[in-house]
């Protein structure tokens, strides 16, 4: 499947005008993110959600966390992503367009990816192999930075050197603001649950 075997490819394709074979980017993502995050909340993946329940939190919170908030949190960081590309590659000129569509077709190959972990990892923990589900999550996340590095250098057409260091100011902003946003998105999860019951 060209979105995660041919990095950047989509969006190129797209960008150049053949777009009648392909899925509509906003669809894509939609798509895969609604089956990630319904797949995630079926098979129970969430070692945050259960080492919370250990410790006592309720499970109703984490249920909406995990279910209702956390998918929103991506549609507010999505265009946060594409600023910061745009704001790496402004000598460029592309306007906002380009930098969307890569954001959209990234967090599409993200998804997929994760959708590919959630059920392998399900096996994995049903088998009781820790270590082997372990080893393939460190995988897909390598696999996944690879991506995002060669996806970048694809799309802008500028050295290795330049693209690696903005693909590390890239990861880290973008880290930041998820940290942040998810940190802020859990004290109103929680307050919001907690002024109800």
């Amino acid at each position: 499947m060209p979105l995660i075997s041919k990095p950047a490819f989509l969006t190129k394709e797209y960008l150049s005008g053949r777009r009648v074979q392909y899925i509509a980017p906003f669809c894509l993502f939609l798509f895969l993110s609604l089956i990630f995050f319904l797949l995630t909340s079926w098979s129970n993946l969430s070692y945050v959600k259960m080492s919370a329940e250990v410790n006592g939190f309720n499970d109703a919170f984490w249920n909406r966390f995990f279910d209702s908030w956390l998918p929103k949190l991506f549609f507010f960081l999505l265009p946060l992503f594409a600023l910061i590309i745009a704001w790496l590659y402004r000598r460029q000129k592309k306007g906002m367009m380009p930098h969307f569509l890569f954001a959209l077709h990234f967090h599409s190959s993200l998804f997929f990816m994760g959708i590919i972990y959630a059920a392998v990892s399900y096996v994995f923990r049903k088998l009781e192999l820790v270590i082997v589900n372990e080893v393939f999550l460190g995988l897909c996340g390598l696999y996944l930075a690879f991506y995002l590095w060669k996806s970048l250098r694809r799309m802008y057409s500028e050295s290795r050197l330049k693209t690696s260091w903005k693909f590390i100011v890239l990861v880290v902003l973008y880290a930041i603001l998820i940290v942040v946003s998810a940190f802020v998105l859990l004290l109103f999860s929680y307050t919001l649950l907690t002024s109800w019951t």
